[in-house]
């Protein structure tokens, strides 16, 4: 279940328009990339020891000063996230706006009604429902999706 060249291609993309929209607004975010970078020395890539696994990729605070974790998937209809992604973000689901998105139009959408509502609640109901979790069984990892709560 390896995401596709294609697939980290768009979300790559999706990032960039995203983070784009974020600064035109105000925000102040930054985009992290959890994944690792290469290591001339090792000659490999090597994991960013500095970000805890399952990190969004855009972090900050919105223009009223909001703590912000924004997650970018290629399709945000998947309703899926990796299960580290879940328990990063629902440390902040009560305390800050949370997302999971594909577009710089899902995420203003989504902000605007958390802004106008002034609850966590339609927030919570826009959030994945599933997560992707690896377990190890007989030896072998095997990924399941499980149902999530956020709540």
């Amino acid at each position: 279940m390896r995401a596709s060249t294609k697939n980290k291609k768009t979300e790559k993309i999706n990032q960039a328009q995203v983070l784009s929209w974020c600064l035109s607004q105000g925000w102040i975010v930054n985009n992290y990339d959890s994944k690792g970078s290469y290591s001339a020395k090792a000659g490999r890539y090597t994991k960013n020891p500095g970000l805890p696994i399952g990190q969004s990729d855009i972090l900050g605070c919105d223009r009223y000063g909001n703590l912000t974790a924004v997650e970018i998937k290629v399709d945000a209809t998947e309703d899926v996230v990796r299960w580290s992604q879940y328990l990063f973000l629902r440390r902040f689901i009560h305390v800050a706006f949370v997302a999971v998105v594909s577009t710089p139009e899902q995420l203003a959408e989504a902000h605007a009604e958390w802004i106008s509502s002034g609850s966590q609640k339609g927030m919570i109901e826009r959030l994945p429902k599933k997560a992707l979790m690896e377990t190890q069984e007989g030896g072998k990892k095997v990924k399941k999706v499980v149902p999530i709560q956020w709540d």
